[in-house]
């Protein structure tokens, strides 16, 4: 089922999502914004499944745990994925989940963050030729940034990493969360990326609205992601 946007037939995709990744062009970083749901879960589902049958390694930036909240979400949901085929950049928090080839500490000061995460990064990378990066928690983040030359230092080393061709990013936010950072990133969060996303729950599905796309043609349709379609 499919809105008045395009629909999975004009996508000629075996589902909307893979059609969407598959516009998606390596240098690109795109949004994906969504309320409390499991939309969060089954995005990062439909990407990793993406990735597998496409073999492309996935890399994870897992910030406060979040990954392992996916992870049991979707065993409640009675979907079992251990994440062991992952790369895993892990930013706070205590559970591991995954492959976690590099771990950054949390500091006060955002430009030291950003410092050692640049160097994390880059060295889980370099040996990666073609990746899809998937950015979980990232909103919570900016809870310490206080003063603009803070949150600018962030988000500054967010869109360093845009036009990177060796990647396609995700970065699937929760927007209450980052609504209520000391500064919302969001407004800042889509002017940088080629790619927003507003993700809402719709019956058993979830409806995507192109608010920014690289494809053209698709800016402003709405899609209906069927949920089961991710799965298996």
């Amino acid at each position: 089922m499919a809105s008045k946007g395009i629909g999975v037939n004009k996508l000629e995709e075996k589902n909307v999502l893979f059609g969407l990744l598959n516009r998606v062009k390596f240098g690109e970083t795109v949004l994906i914004e969504s309320d409390a749901s499991y939309i969060s879960e089954f995005m990062v589902l439909g990407i990793l499944k993406y990735a597998r049958e496409h073999e492309i390694p996935v890399v994870i930036d897992d910030n406060f745990d979040t990954l392992h909240l996916i992870k049991i979400h979707l065993g409640i949901l009675g979907i079992e994925e251990d994440f062991k085929d992952v790369y895993v950049i892990k930013t706070g928090g205590i559970i591991d989940v995954g492959n976690v080839v590099a771990r950054v500490s949390l500091s006060s000061e955002p430009t030291s963050y950003v410092l050692k995460y640049k160097k994390a990064s880059q060295e889980v990378f370099k040996n990666i030729e073609k990746s899809m990066n998937i950015v979980l928690g990232l909103e919570k983040l900016f809870y310490f940034t206080k003063e603009p030359v803070e949150f600018y230092t962030l988000i500054g080393s967010i869109g360093s990493f845009i036009g990177n061709k060796n990647r396609k990013s995700f970065y699937i936010l929760n927007r209450k969360i980052a609504e209520g950072a000391p500064i919302n990133p969001l407004p800042e969060l889509e002017r940088i990326a080629t790619g927003v996303i507003d993700a809402t729950p719709y019956e058993s599905s979830a409806s995507l609205r192109l608010k920014k796309f690289g494809d053209i043609d698709l800016v402003g349709k709405s899609l209906i992601m069927n949920m089961k379609d991710l799965v298996g």
